[in-house]
């Protein structure tokens, strides 16, 4: 077993070594950069955390890493659509008066004296 550098592997290292077409694995890492497997592991955990890679299951069950390639949205210009108004709940629902009063006429034969 060779002795470790520990740590020199900082999170941004690992990034910029890392390819964006290719999946990694924590041994793996760890081999290359000569730090423990534990390290590697909370250095790729942490760059999960904001983003910059994410986790792949491969086939055989086993855990890899990926680089996320983050691309800028474009921009949208569209003239279509306006702004959202709200719903205007102050107004009067056409009909509904009458139907109203035609169940309470109906409820009050029903009822009966």
């Amino acid at each position: 077993m060779t002795p470790f550098k520990f740590p020199h592997a900082t999170p941004e290292q690992v990034l910029e070594r890392m390819k964006p077409d290719r999946l990694y694995t924590s041994p793996e890492l760890a081999e290359k950069f000569e730090v423990p497997k534990q390290y590697m592991q909370d250095v790729l955990y942490r760059l999960g955390r904001t983003g910059d890679i994410e986790r792949v299951r491969q086939e055989d069950r086993t855990l890899a890493w990926a680089k996320v390639i983050k691309r800028t949205p474009k921009d949208l210009t569209t003239s279509v659509a306006g702004p959202a108004y709200p719903p205007d709940l102050k107004a009067t629902m056409h009909g509904y008066d009458a139907m109203f009063q035609t169940r309470v006429e109906l409820a009050m034969m029903a009822r009966g004296r």
